[in-house]
């Protein structure tokens, strides 16, 4: 086989044997197979060693670059980082790495999660849902929503406040209707909802009174 190509992209260098795409490697493993166009490329334990090390290296920089896109739990890396092509043995020996030196933690993601949608007002099944979705495992799920006081009721409050914004003018049993469905819909608690719905009441009559 001989090198037809070498073509720089995305600071990686592509490699063309005979016409074909072959492999991809770094600057670093270009230098070490002291490739060029127009060389014969056979290849060999040395070669397929610097190939396998190299893949790894580029492996290990493209997981960076994700996770500095946006946090990623474990699971949703190493799914990205296969449907990308990498081996198996590049993509665990990363994983490992990332780990090694804390750039990826399940429970600080789960932890930052929870943060985010709490301060939105979720109930705790669309919290679990949410970390679900970035691929939290169903352990650390329950560890993280136990660990974190996650006040449902006061969520469902304060959902039902900012619907009640929405639905001036509206008939009483309208209103309740659509206020019930909210929580229906985001997953509250019967007990959570209950509350707030007890809770809103009053307020609904107050905006029943100034409409009119």
């Amino acid at each position: 086989m001989v090198v037809t190509g070498i073509y720089k992209r995305k600071g990686n260098f592509h490699v063309y044997l005979d016409n074909e795409p072959a492999f991809v490697v770094t600057d670093e493993g270009l230098y070490r197979l002291k490739l060029s166009k127009g060389d014969s490329f056979i290849p060999d334990e040395t070669k397929n060693k610097i190939l396998a090390e190299d893949e790894i290296v580029r492996c290990k920089n493209r997981a960076m670059y994700m996770i500095s896109v946006t946090p990623k739990s474990i699971k949703i890396l190493r799914q990205k980082l296969k449907l990308e092509g990498f081996s198996e043995n590049a993509v665990e020996k990363t994983i490992d790495f990332m780990r090694k030196y804390s750039f990826v933690s399940d429970v600080e993601l789960a932890r930052s999660v929870v943060r985010s949608q709490d301060r939105k007002n979720s109930s705790k099944r669309q919290i679990e849902k949410k970390l679900y979705e970035k691929g939290i495992d169903k352990e650390d799920r329950q560890h993280i929503l136990q660990e974190m006081e996650i006040d449902e009721y006061e969520n469902a409050y304060v959902t039902l406040q900012k619907k009640l914004r929405t639905l001036r003018g509206k008939p009483y049993d309208v209103i309740l209707k659509k206020l019930q469905y909210t929580l229906s819909y985001k997953g509250f608690s019967y007990d959570a909802s209950r509350y707030a719905l007890r809770k809103i009441k009053p307020e609904i009559q107050e905006e029943r009174e100034l409409d009119g």
